[in-house]
């Protein structure tokens, strides 16, 4: 396989919500070639390209990436604690918990 070429996943057995899609069940969603090529109940191992790496999702949520809508960021003042920069740096590494953007909450100081 070439590094370029992509190993096909199914999350299995998981709940997918997709509100795009009006999407909410309990199934198998299937990514090939880096697109979500399905997602229903039980596509299972027998509907899935040979070499597919398959995660078992149960009890787990499939969902598009969510958006931290109260993130507190020290800019401005308490650049110290964590700047706008780290702070994206920080969701974007940190896109297998769900999370991969933010909004910054408003504090107690008010930019004018």
């Amino acid at each position: 396989m070439l590094a370029t070429e992509r190993r096909p996943i199914l999350l299995a057995n998981g709940r997918i919500l997709d509100p795009s899609r009006n999407l909410d069940i309990e199934g198998d969603l299937l990514i090939a070639d880096g697109l979500i090529r399905e997602a229903k109940r039980g596509i299972g191992a027998a509907g899935v390209p040979e070499n597919t790496e398959i995660i078992d999702c149960s009890g787990n949520l499939i969902a598009p990436g969510l958006i931290d809508i109260r993130a507190f960021v020290g800019e401005p003042g308490a650049e110290y604690r964590e700047t706008i920069a780290s702070a994206s740096q920080a969701a974007a590494a940190r896109r297998g918990n769900g999370r991969d953007r933010f909004t910054q909450g408003r504090g107690r100081h008010r930019i004018h």
